[in-house]
């Protein structure tokens, strides 16, 4: 009768870690979805020119949205055009189902720009998580304080 109770609460014990282990996995798969999605944003706007930066408008929220089917819905502010990055990567859309990504612009001065993204999602149990960045561009690029972002 011991030997079977010590049994049962060592499984039981088992079952929480695997538990426990695999909601760390699945938390750990979407904060590298949200790294991709603000890297690939990044990159998009490192291949611009400062121009397309600087017609984005100050302060408004540029928000894009992946809704279950992976498909990208982008909202802009009224009059605003730009196209995320993400509407061009089918792969990662097909994995991004529920998370959105928001970017708002700020001007630091003359030929310096703020841009800060937030992605945000639930996770497994449907608790809210959110990964911000904020990356600096200047006349001469993407500026070397986004790496201790």
């Amino acid at each position: 009768m011991m030997a079977a109770t010590i049994l049962v609460v060592g499984f039981i014990g088992l079952i929480q870690a695997i538990t426990i282990g695999s909601q760390m996995l699945a938390t750990a798969h979407k904060q590298r979805i949200a790294i991709q999605i603000v890297t690939g944003e990044i990159d998009y706007l490192r291949a611009s020119n400062l121009t397309a930066i600087t017609n984005l408008a100050v302060g408004a929220t540029y928000k894009i949205t992946v809704n279950a089917t992976g498909t990208a819905v982008t909202e802009l502010p009224l009059g605003a055009v730009t196209q995320f990055n993400l509407d061009n990567n089918l792969t990662l859309l097909a994995q991004a189902a529920g998370f959105s990504l928001s970017a708002v612009r700020s001007n630091i001065r003359t030929d310096y720009e703020k841009i800060i993204y937030t992605v945000t999602w639930a996770d497994n149990l449907g608790r809210p998580n959110t990964h911000r960045t904020e990356i600096y561009f200047g006349r001469n690029g993407l500026q070397l304080s986004y790496q201790k972002s």
